[in-house]
Parts: C-alpha cells; structure tokens; sequence
C-alpha cells in the first residue's frame, strides 16, 4: 500500500512538471516561429544581418531545424558583419554543413550570366545575368531563378550524373558547371572566391564532382 502511494506520489509529480513545462515549451515555439518569419522577411529585403541575429535566436535554443541553418548560412555570407569578423565565414560553413546533414540543403546567393541582355531592373538599367539561389544536397544541384518580368525562367535541377565537370573559379568567384548539353557559368553574389570555393567543396564532397 504504501509503495502504491509512493508510485502515485511520484507519477503526479511528473505530470506536474510536464503540466508546467507545457505553457514554457509553447511560448518559445511561438516565439521560434516569429523569429523564423521575421528572419526570412529580412532575407528577402537583403538585411541579412538583421536575418543572422534574429535567427541565431532560435539555433541556439534548437538546432533540429535545417532550413534555420540553411538561412543562417546565407545571411552569415551575405551581410555586412562578414567584413570585420573573421569568425563568420567559419559559421557559415559549419551552419550550411549542419543543413545538410539534418536531411536539407546549402544554399548560395549567386549570378548566373548569360553574355546577353535578358532584362532590364526598374532603374531602367540592362541586365546580361539572372540572380537566384543555388542549392546543394546530396546527389543534387539545383538552381532557382529569381523571377525577373519579361526573362525566361532558367531554373535547373542537375544530378551527379548529369555533371561533366566544374571550373575551378577565378579571383571574382566565377566558375562553370559544365554538362553535355550546356554549361552554366555562375558567381556568388558577394563576388568572394571564398564563397566558391565552400560552394564547390559541398559539391565535391555530396556529389562526388570535383573542380578541374
């Protein structure tokens, strides 16, 4: 009888913590999703380190989430804290490495030149490249153009199959996915030979395609 009391003493002290865990866990997961929706809203206005911040919130408290670490790889890259702290550019790579490896991708900013005018922004001023983001995940490239009025849409999905070879890039970050049918010349937004290189050690090490 006693040891019965004991084990309902101590199943209610259990369900006491979880009854008041419940309330905590709920309000950081609200919490963790305002910060996810703000941080893409900075993305998409190009505040990457607004972005960085707001999503460092939630990494340090959860890093289950690949497309957090996706997005913070990007903003690392890409925002203005880069230039005066070394340590960035190694959080970003262990960030986009971490997106992988939790089942999702690495993603890059880049420019995909196409050696004619394909559009003009709304300055007025000719484009001859198309912006968008380029995605490694195992066995899979993928370029995703940014929606340009009046250009084709000249997304692509590659399999390592598909993949001749890979330039090694130049002092700027240009480099050239070659293939049978075409090749795809391409060049981190930032402009940073850095960037390509992580981009193309990803490629090297999830598609099994090295630079030549």
């Amino acid at each position: 009888m006693e040891r019965s009391l004991q084990s309902l003493g101590c199943k209610s002290f259990i369900l006491s913590l979880i009854a008041l865990s419940l309330p905590a866990l709920a309000q950081n997961g609200g919490r963790f999703e305002e910060a996810k929706r703000m941080a893409v809203s900075y993305l998409d206005s190009n505040q990457y380190d607004r972005a960085a911040g707001k999503l460092e919130e939630v990494w340090e408290q959860d890093q289950t989430d690949p497309a957090v670490a996706e997005y913070l790889g990007i903003a690392y890259l890409n925002g203005d804290d880069r230039r005066y702290n070394a340590a960035i550019e190694g959080k970003a790579q262990k960030a986009l490495e971490q997106a992988i490896k939790l089942g999702g991708k690495a993603t890059f900013l880049v420019r995909h030149p196409h050696g004619g005018i394909i559009g003009r922004v709304s300055g007025g001023d000719a484009l001859d490249y198309c912006a968008g983001k380029l995605s490694i995940s195992p066995g899979r490239v993928v370029f995703v153009m940014k929606a340009l009025k009046g250009a084709e849409d000249h997304s692509f999905e590659l399999k390592t199959s598909d993949i001749l070879k890979i330039n090694t890039p130049n002092a700027e970050g240009k480099f050239t996915i070659k293939t049978k049918p075409k090749n795809y010349p391409f060049q981190p937004q930032t402009k940073n030979k850095a960037d390509s290189d992580l981009l193309l050690s990803l490629i090297r090490e999830h598609l099994g395609v090295g630079t030549q």
